[in-house]
């Protein structure tokens, strides 16, 4: 997790270098140049911009949700699945279907904590 978290870190921070930052008294952003380009964010409108009152919520939903959907590919791979490839492909993608409309309230659904904590962090 401490991994994923860092290399989460090191993305967050590459994808920031292709902005042009500006230096505004105390503030740093990023300058209107008249280009429609926004920064991704996978958090809800004030699901995750709230000074971390919603962290430890943050990290619950990713957590759970991504244990259930990776239970859930490891069942229907190796104990339960069936010999049709497409009903198994059909059930993992409503299950991660599922788990991401289920986390998507709080931390915008990417069913990764290490990246659900990063984004809200950042």
């Amino acid at each position: 997790m401490i991994a994923q978290g860092l290399g989460a870190l090191v993305g967050f921070c590459i994808c920031l270098m292709g902005f042009d930052i500006s230096k505004k008294g105390d503030v740093s952003e990023i300058p209107n140049t008249g280009h429609d380009y926004w920064i991704a964010q996978l958090c809800p409108v004030n699901g995750c911009n709230d000074d971390g009152e919603v962290f430890a919520k943050v990290f619950c939903i990713e957590l759970v949700m991504t244990f259930l959907f990776v239970t859930f590919v490891l069942v229907i791979v190796k104990h339960n699945g069936s010999s049709e490839m497409p009903i198994n492909a059909a059930c993992i993608g409503m299950a991660l279907y599922l788990c991401v409309r289920e986390a998507s309230g709080v931390s915008g659904g990417c069913i990764n904590p290490a990246v659900g904590l990063i984004q809200s962090v950042m």
